[in-house]
């Protein structure tokens, strides 16, 4: 359906309609290699996700409403819904890191040549298979859905609820284009066993819970040298900083939440440096978790480990969090001197046991100084004035103002007070009668020349 003067993602959407793929547009890329969405946060899906909310419901298959949305966001690209009613189920077979055909490697050695089926090239210039949705039921009843990284390295599915860009589009990555106009083949028996036995072994591996996180982190925390972490930092952001980094270096392999480790660990301590008195800097929490990526294997399974590190630490940049207790520490080190000059023995005593007595010591003597700075020199000056002093000869002449010289001084000005407002109305009677003119008679002269004015003035 190649229409003259067509863009071609709408050319795609067309086509996909004809086969009877439920479309929905998708936000286009800007000049400023954007997204058309304005968020400077989209990074991996620039031009990749639907425009508006609840897409999957608004999905159609009907050329009207295509239209219509055509007309209303001209120049945007274009997505189909997979899943049940669009019947189509599509496998991304992936770049490597090394720009290798890691996908198709995977595919090839699981379940042999890649099949002559309908095919798109990625943006990123992976490969994209489509097939017809599997109709055999699941074990758990439950529809094909998504996997990421379930079959094998490089693999990834769109099935129920997922939604992939159609040829002609534009992504962040570069354009979609179709290597293979084919009618869609069926899944492939062997991929669809691949993925039930893979998702029982992964539901049956149970997952680290916050207690063992915990004790993941307390093992390895007495291996992990943080001495230079410790110098001038709060007692309790040094204690929140050994724990977050441990935890995150303690775990290893994947599915275990390690981006979300990182992704938070890096906000709360973020947010945690905002405050001067942790000691914390932004540069030494990236330092610590740019080593414990390395050392636990996520920056080798993981590409955009510095996308999610980047990402926590901007979320907690200027956010302190709410657990964040130096308030009542500090309280209690502002009220030590109240403490120590109440003479309450009990406590004193739990101070003492607490900080030490060096540190109590070094506290009265600050608050001897403080108290000798602010009390006596006002005591000598109170002394030094007169008792029957005026308030002149105390506080001395008052400040002249300055103005520049040879400008004079200026009267003040004197505004007449306004009229008040919604004033009465005033009878006709009342009104003063109107004021007539005082003409004079016409000459007899100017009157004979001038009949006009004379029949006017008569």
């Amino acid at each position: 359906m190649n229409t003259p003067n067509c863009p071609p993602a709408l050319t795609g959407a067309r086509n996909a309609v004809a086969r009877g793929w439920r479309v929905i547009p998708v936000y286009p890329m800007r000049d400023t290699q954007m997204c058309g969405c304005g968020k400077t946060t989209c990074t991996d899906s620039k031009g990749k996700h639907p425009i508006g909310a609840k897409w999957q419901e608004r999905a159609s298959t009907d050329p009207a409403k295509v239209a219509t949305w055509a007309r209303h966001n001209h120049g945007c690209n274009w997505g189909t819904a997979t899943g049940i009613e669009s019947n189509l189920y599509v496998v991304d077979l992936d770049l490597g890191k090394d720009g290798a055909p890691l996908g198709e490697q995977t595919w090839t050695a699981l379940f042999g040549p890649i099949p002559d089926t309908h095919r798109v090239r990625t943006g990123s210039g992976a490969m994209q298979l489509y097939f017809r949705y599997p109709h055999r039921p699941r074990a758990d009843g439950k529809p094909w859905r998504n996997t990421t990284k379930l079959i094998g390295d490089g693999i990834d599915t769109r099935g129920e609820g997922g939604q992939c860009v159609l040829p002609g589009s534009v992504s962040g990555k570069g354009p979609y284009e179709l290597i293979a106009d084919r009618p869609l083949l069926a899944m492939p028996d062997a991929l669809l066993d691949h993925i039930e036995t893979a998702e029982h072994k992964a539901k049956d591996t149970p997952k680290p819970n916050n207690r063992e996180r915990r004790a993941a982190a307390v093992a390895v925390a007495s291996a992990v040298d943080f001495s230079r972490a410790d110098d001038g930092l709060h007692r309790y952001a040094a204690k929140a900083f050994r724990e977050r980094i441990a935890e995150f270096r303690a775990l290893a392999g994947s599915g275990n939440g390690r981006t979300y480790l990182l992704t938070g660990g890096a906000k709360y301590l973020n947010g945690m440096a905002s405050d001067p008195i942790s000691g914390l800097t932004e540069k030494m929490i990236r330092d610590a978790f740019t080593e414990a990526c390395h050392a636990n294997g996520y920056a080798h399974t993981h590409s955009d480990w510095e996308y999610q590190l980047d990402r926590g630490l901007a979320d907690g940049r200027g956010v302190i969090p709410p657990n964040w207790k130096p308030s009542e520490y500090d309280k209690l080190l502002a009220d030590i001197p109240n403490i120590l000059a109440g003479g309450d023995q009990e406590r004193i005593e739990a101070l003492t046991a607490a900080l030490g007595p060096e540190e109590i010591a070094a506290f009265r003597a600050r608050a001897q100084r403080a108290t000798s700075v602010a009390v006596a020199p006002t005591s000598v000056a109170v002394a030094a004035i007169p008792a029957q002093a005026s308030p002149a000869a105390v506080l001395g002449p008052a400040p002249r103002t300055r103005r520049p010289a040879g400008r004079p001084l200026r009267p003040p000005q004197h505004r007449p007070a306004p009229s008040p407002p919604n004033r009465p109305p005033t009878s006709r009677s009342t009104l003063s009668p109107p004021r007539t003119r005082n003409l004079a008679p016409l000459s007899s002269s100017r009157a004979a020349t001038s009949p006009s004015c004379a029949n006017r003035y008569s």
